[in-house]
């Protein structure tokens, strides 16, 4: 299988790639910072946690397991960083309504909806990653139908190629993504 770049800059990180990591800070400082701060609602906070996120990334780095979505491990870091920040501070602001909105805060990350967030990146990678397993024209076809809503008939007169070879190819690109995805869901 095709190495996709997200388990290329995983690998290269996790060797001590420096500039790799960097290229990949400068590309998801943002994210992260965005994502914490829709908890924190406050600016100063999250964008300390999102450098404490890229630091404990670059500690832990050998740990890091490359067929896993290097965006998804880093937003689970940033999760756990906020969780500890919002703890600590309602710890040290006891009473105060600004603990109430923390323990709101704290219960809203802690929320399955922001672990399937998460998933959902690595579940983008997978689907990426069979993407590019697929032979070219059934890609096309594919993508054609699903993403753009083209119908079978529409795609052959685009390809001038005949309404069963749209059908074919759709199905067996239907046929690797039940597979591969299967796979992934049930690990």
């Amino acid at each position: 299988m095709p190495e996709d770049n997200s388990t290329i800059i995983a690998k290269a990180i996790q060797e001590g790639n420096e500039e790799v990591f960097k290229a990949f800070f400068r590309a998801e400082f943002h994210n992260i910072r965005f994502f914490v701060n829709k908890y924190l609602n406050n600016f100063f906070d999250a964008q300390d946690i999102a450098q404490e996120t890229f630091i404990t990334l670059w500690d832990v780095r050998r740990q890091i397991n490359p067929s896993l979505n290097i965006r998804s491990y880093t937003h689970t870091i940033a999760k756990n960083k906020a969780l500890n920040f919002l703890r600590d501070t309602t710890k040290a602001r006891t009473g105060t309504l600004s603990a109430e909105e923390n323990a709101i805060n704290r219960f809203a990350l802690s929320h399955p909806s922001v672990s399937e967030q998460i998933e959902a990146l690595e579940l983008e990678q997978q689907i990426n990653r069979v993407y590019s397993l697929l032979p070219e024209k059934c890609r096309e076809s594919f993508i054609l139908n699903r993403k753009y809503g083209f119908t079978y008939d529409e795609i052959a007169k685009k390809k001038g190629i005949s309404v069963k070879a749209v059908e074919y190819q759709i199905v067996s690109a239907m046929r690797v993504f039940k597979n591969k995805i299967t796979l992934f869901i049930s690990r």
